[in-house]
């Protein structure tokens, strides 16, 4: 029989295998590497095949990613070396 567990704890759990744990610690650090400004009109999605998807609020949002691409790709590698992006995607968030 198990014994009393915090409810964080379980949810923690259930993010974990729901999501996995590195595409939560990839959302956790999006607002560091984003900065201020792009963090208030972007949402991290998820890395796949080296691709960072990005959710945006809005058209100057995404010319804003695109002008700040090179910044994040690296920001983004030094923080997840193991898994490296290339480029950057967006779509409109709905």
């Amino acid at each position: 029989m198990k014994g009393v567990v915090q409810i964080g704890e379980v949810i923690d759990e259930y993010m974990e295998r729901l999501i996995g744990k590195e595409r939560i610690r990839m959302a956790a650090a999006w607002p560091g590497i984003a900065g201020s400004q792009l963090y208030g009109v972007t949402e991290f999605w998820k890395v796949e095949n080296g691709v960072l998807y990005l959710r945006v609020r809005s058209s100057s949002a995404r010319n804003l990613v695109n002008l700040r691409s090179s910044r994040i790709i690296r920001d983004f590698n030094e923080a997840f070396p193991d898994n490296p992006i290339k480029s950057i995607r967006t779509s409109r968030i709905s």
